[in-house]
């Protein structure tokens, strides 16, 4: 089974500067098998779409593209 869990990462941009975000990992037995990277600066919407995930027991092939829908 898939667990997807929200990670945050302080990430740095020429133009932003350092700023905190929040990505989504995909685990497998315990191990990182996908990692959607600076999805959202919102903590609470980025854990809210890793606990749907979980819950909906989403493919992890299907991750990018629930991402992408969120984004839009």
């Amino acid at each position: 089974m898939v667990q997807y869990i929200m990670v945050e990462e302080r990430l740095n941009h020429p133009n932003l500067g350092e700023y905190l975000s929040f990505g989504i990992a995909a685990l497998q037995n315990g191990e990182q098998i996908i990692l959607v990277s600076d999805i959202s600066t919102n903590k609470n919407d980025v854990l809210k779409l890793a606990e749907r995930c979980s819950k909906e027991k989403l493919s992890p092939v299907h991750l990018y593209d629930v991402v992408e829908d969120y984004l839009n």
